[in-house]
């Protein structure tokens, strides 16, 4: 399934202001016979007030998921992040960065995730609980993630 999208923002913090376009798109592809999905994806900012400012990200993942459609039962996922964010608009703003590591997204930073998770019906099977653990590895930083998400049961 490919996906276009284009995006007018304005900057208006303590660093560049202005306003720019920026441009993104990418493709999915799902075999939910297997559970495998693989999603690439990239963005751009095509032009901008600020004379140098340039931002781009491209992303890939891989995910297994024998039950895609319930969000119960084990998943993995493995993605590989090249720049700044893949995604553009509300997807880049509330994405797990810090303002720091945003920076340098037109730098060619890249990072190498991991995730495992496992649903589990609870709360009478009406929510999938989700335990999860992750590894990042970008450059010399290294991170891990524990957690555990609660989502309404998907009809599937």
């Amino acid at each position: 399934m490919p996906k276009l999208e284009a995006g007018v923002r304005h900057d208006g913090g303590d660093a560049e202001t202005g306003t720019g376009l920026e441009f993104g798109g990418g493709i999915a592809w799902t075999d939910p016979a297997r559970g495998i999905s693989l999603d690439l994806a990239g963005r751009t900012l095509a032009v901008h007030d600020s004379d140098g400012r340039e931002e781009r990200g491209l992303s890939a993942s891989f995910s297994w998921h024998p039950a895609p459609a319930g969000g119960r039962g084990p998943s993995l996922t493995l993605r590989r992040d090249r720049g700044g964010p893949a995604a553009g608009g509300l997807d880049a703003l509330f994405a797990p960065a810090l303002p720091g590591e945003r920076a340098g997204a037109g730098s060619g930073a890249s990072r190498w995730a991991v995730e495992a998770a496992w649903g589990l019906p609870v709360l009478g099977g009406r929510f999938t609980g989700s335990p999860h653990a992750g590894f990042g590895l970008a450059g010399n930083v290294r991170d891990w993630t524990i957690g555990w998400r609660l989502a309404p049961e998907a009809a599937g």
